[in-house]
């Protein structure tokens, strides 16, 4: 299947579970990034497959291609890896905003807001810039921590009343 990216399309149109991997832990992924099929990573990787799973060795795809010096595909992965570190963080921002039960505690409308428009605005961004780098990847997340970060201390901190 590897090298086959319409193909791979088309099963995943039916419904194919393309992160099935076998005995040993090897995916679709692992597979294509030891043959140095780049095409098929990108396939793979727009199509929402698991970019951190693991073989038997405890090896990323990204690992198997640096161990068979496929370096457009370490490049790749390392880029596709950047960008789901990204939307990790927008999602766990933004989950700890709308949902109670995972934040620390009590947020006030104006930080629920401020962090609920970054996560937005890196989403807007991650989107708009499809071909970006990691360092601008990376740029875009440090920002968005810079901004959360603050507002989730104060949340974690204690607050003391003055007794009447």
């Amino acid at each position: 299947m590897a090298g086959k990216s319409d193909v791979i399309k088309a099963l995943a149109k039916y419904g194919v579970n393309l992160n099935e991997a076998t005995a040993r832990g090897y995916t679709l992924l692992h597979c294509a990034a030891a043959w140095g099929r780049l095409e098929t990573l990108k396939a793979l990787v727009e199509l929402d497959v698991d970019i951190e799973a693991l073989n038997f060795r405890g090896e990323k795809a990204r690992d198997v291609a640096a161990r068979y010096s496929q370096v457009e595909c370490v490049n790749f992965l390392d880029w596709a890896d950047a960008r789901l570190i990204l939307k990790k963080i927008i999602t766990k921002s933004s989950l700890i905003i709308t949902d109670p039960e995972k934040g620390p505690g009590k947020l006030f409308k104006e930080d629920k807001s401020t962090i609920l428009n970054a996560c937005r605005l890196k989403n807007e961004w991650l989107e708009s810039h499809p071909e970006a780098s990691i360092s601008e990847i990376f740029e875009q997340k440090q920002q968005l921590e810079d901004i959360v970060s603050p507002i989730l201390a104060k949340m974690s901190t204690p607050r003391h009343f003055a007794a009447s």
